[in-house]
């Protein structure tokens, strides 16, 4: 991907300082992209979050709520009392957070948070976000050390706020907005825009779009919108979307349209697996379609082909059993094309316990046509969404910034008809916003920051690593379970230890001289930093052998010998969480970069321990991605059971992983996992019934004799036996 010079910058500052970045910018310069751009290259750990279900979708992320526990109430960062019907205060903020390990491991391994769309997001929000951060991670520095990449446009959607809430707040807070939380005050935040504009080309309608943007629009950008007011605008041709402020009329204006064809109806059912809120549903559960509908896709293409992207509009041209067939609108080719359905995860963050690596568990998955009926949408859901032609409904506009939503939606003045004349209070921007602003830097001083902070940084980082803190964390649980056990052959394993903690004294000898040395080449540049980058190097070349023989192979033998010992089980779970410390730690080494730049000098080998479990070599190999990770003891023979039992991870996460492998062809067999009496019976009823059904009706008309799982997987047994009698 060529990327511009804005890019490269917001990129730099985010990727090579600590420093916490708001990144705005017009509709249509690419926020989104930049913020997937820098999730694939980034070599932070990185969690991605967003004040909403659908927003979250969307940006590949979680809700705040979910991730952090958010309490549904305002937040004052006081420890006075308040009415509790309101607001929570400090401590009952902390009181309340009933957070599993699985989501305090999350919160202690992210380097980088990313908040999507946080226009909407509150003050208050961001302040409990503050406090929980510096409580699970116990650092008193702002959001506990944790860097912030902020995302969104303060000119679009404001945070809903209600009128009791702000007469608490206002106490406390200049305004609702997110730039105006306490903990913000502790820690600046550089301000970048995104300038470069993508979605429109004509130079007059960007004009009028940046002056309707900050409230500005001049007597002769309001007679030149005045010209497209057509009240009474009944579209002749296909291909015109309206744009209204609330649902109902949406709603009045797609159910008008439809019924207006004399089609029949078709009813299509989402496929729902596992957990996936409601509130996060992508589109309705049900799908009522005729031929002659208008609708929108709300998914970009996840084949290869790339054949539509989110917001493209098309119309239905056939229907035939569970096969709809549909034209794009917008293209001059009038291509056939028959859709699938597309698959959104509802997903939570986890860490590897042996690399230290942040990951995503499929919690449930949504299935369904990434299609809706669209002749006409609300504004606030047209957000990051492009049209040709747009009929902009703003006559009860209830919110700043809708007015600019929803003319930015459009690719020129010739295809926007407005239905009603802008008004004044429709165009007002809050003062804050424009102070906020007029602190943003430019790509010069952005640079200049890189430029003075980027080796600083890196060296921490390197310094951070070479601390080995995970392998002194390590070894000072094993010592306090070795001390209050009664453990057979107990002064073998002391001397043991004391042999490990000699090693790693030695180790933390060299390191004091390595950090002299650093100390000695200060202020750094880009000559001294060459030769740190060398000395990193070396260190890890000294290093890791000396861990790998003196400290990790001997811990694993002793854990090897006492694995079939009994009457010691909690002696022997406290080992393994040493063990993923140490394994841990020594990832973390061959992973090592500066300025995203790999310094390791020596190969990653196997440590062969031959009674080491499964679970252990899992640990020592190459790091895969999820799936490939059950693949590969798919391959080694394990049952589903068994790999989620290793990888610690719900089984329904692993059946849908299998369901994915086996549906891609990248497994081939399905009866160690689901008898071949339940396929056959399954494949009796989808050749009797078709597959026009949802799973969830199968599993119904069968009297719940079959699991999700099970019927997904006779499913696609069905189609290959049917794709390969056909051919």
């Amino acid at each position: 991907m060529e990327i511009s010079e804005e890019f490269q910058s917001a990129y730099d500052l985010i990727n090579y300082t600590k420093r916490h970045v708001f990144l705005t910018g017009k509709a249509g310069t690419g926020k989104t992209t930049f913020l997937t751009y820098l999730v694939e290259h980034s070599h932070k750990k990185i969690v991605v979050a967003a004040p909403t279900g659908v927003a979250a979708i969307q940006a590949n992320g979680v809700t705040l709520h979910s991730l952090f526990l958010l309490p549904f109430t305002a937040y004052i960062s006081t420890f006075q009392a308040v009415d509790r019907n309101l607001a929570v205060n400090k401590n009952d903020l902390i009181r309340g957070l009933k957070m599993s390990q699985t989501k305090r491991d999350v919160l202690l391994e992210m380097e980088l948070l990313i908040i999507d769309e946080i226009s909407m997001v509150r003050c208050d929000m961001l302040d409990a976000i503050d406090e929980i951060l510096r409580f699970v991670r116990r650092n008193r520095n702002p959001f506990g050390g944790v860097q912030l990449l902020l995302i969104g446009d303060l000119y679009q959607l404001p945070p809903v706020v209600k009128q009791d809430e702000w007469t608490l707040l206002q106490e406390y807070y200049a305004s609702p907005f997110f730039f105006d939380a306490q903990s913000l005050r502790e820690s600046t935040i550089i301000g970048l825009e995104l300038t470069q504009i993508y979605r429109q080309t004509n130079s007059d309608f960007i004009s009028i779009l940046n002056h309707l943007r900050v409230g500005k629009l001049s007597e002769n950008d309001i007679a030149t919108l005045n010209k497209r007011l057509q009240p009474n605008f009944e579209p002749k041709e296909e291909g015109w979307i309206t744009l209204s402020t609330h649902n109902d009329t949406v709603h009045r204006i797609n159910k008008q349209n439809l019924d207006l064809l004399h089609e029949k109806s078709h009813h299509f059912q989402a496929e729902i697996y596992d957990t996936f809120p409601e509130h996060m549903f992508p589109v309705d559960r049900e799908l009522v379609l005729k031929v002659g509908a208008q609708v929108m896709f709300i998914k970009n293409d996840s084949s290869p082909e790339k054949k539509y992207f989110n917001g493209k509009l098309a119309k239905i041209i056939s229907i035939e059993k569970d096969e709809i067939t549909v034209t794009f609108l917008q293209d001059t080719t009038q291509e056939h094309f028959v859709l699938q359905q597309e698959t959104w995860n509802h997903k939570e963050y986890i860490v590897d316990a042996e690399t230290g690596e942040i990951e995503e568990n499929i919690l449930g998955s949504f299935s369904h046509f990434p299609i809706k009926l669209a002749w006409a949408i609300t504004i606030h859901k047209s957000q990051g969404l492009t049209f040709n032609k747009a009929i902009i409904d703003i006559n009860r506009a209830f919110v700043s910034g809708q007015a600019y939503v929803a003319l930015s939606r459009c690719t020129s003045l010739e295809g926007m008809v407005l239905v009603s004349a802008l008004q004044k209070n429709q165009l007002q921007v809050h003062e804050r916003i424009i102070a906020f602003h007029d602190t943003f830097l430019g790509i010069e001083e952005s640079n200049s920051i890189v430029e003075h902070e980027k080796y600083n940084n890196a060296i921490e980082h390197i310094i951070e690593i070479l601390q080995f803190n995970d392998i002194e964390k390590a070894i000072q649980i094993w010592i306090v379970e070795l001390n209050k056990r009664k453990i057979p052959q107990k002064e073998e394993i002391q001397l043991l230890y004391k042999n490990i903690v000699h090693s790693f004294a030695e180790i933390q000898d060299v390191v004091t001289k390595f950090q002299l040395f650093i100390e000695k080449n200060k202020p750094f540049g880009a000559e001294n930093f060459r030769i740190i980058e060398e000395k990193s190097s070396n260190a890890l070349s000294y290093f890791i052998p000396i861990i790998e023989e003196k400290i990790l192979v001997p811990f694993l033998l002793h854990q090897k010998n006492f694995e079939k010992k009994e009457k010691i089980r909690l002696y022997k779970k406290q080992l393994i969480v040493v063990q993923q410390l140490m394994l841990k730690s020594r990832e973390s080494l061959y992973q090592t970069t500066l300025l995203g730049k790999s310094i390791c000098a020596i190969p990653k080998t196997e440590i062969h321990i031959h009674s080491v479990d499964s679970q252990k070599e899992q640990a020592e190999k190459v790091k895969l991605s999820s799936i490939e990770k059950t693949l590969e003891l798919l391959q080694e023979g394990n049952t589903l059971e068994q790999i989620a039992d290793i990888r610690a991870l719900k089984i329904s996460t692993i059946q849908e992983q299998f369901y994915k492998l086996f549906s891609e062809g990248k497994w081939n067999s399905y009866e160690s996992f689901v008898e071949s009496k339940t396929i056959q019976q399954l494949l009796v009823y989808f050749a009797k019934n078709g597959t026009s059904q949802s799973i969830s009706e199968v599993k119904k008309n069968c009297n719940d004799m079959f699991s999700y799982f099970e019927i997904k997987v006779a499913l696609v047994v069905y189609k290959i036996q049917k794709h390969d009698s056909n051919s």
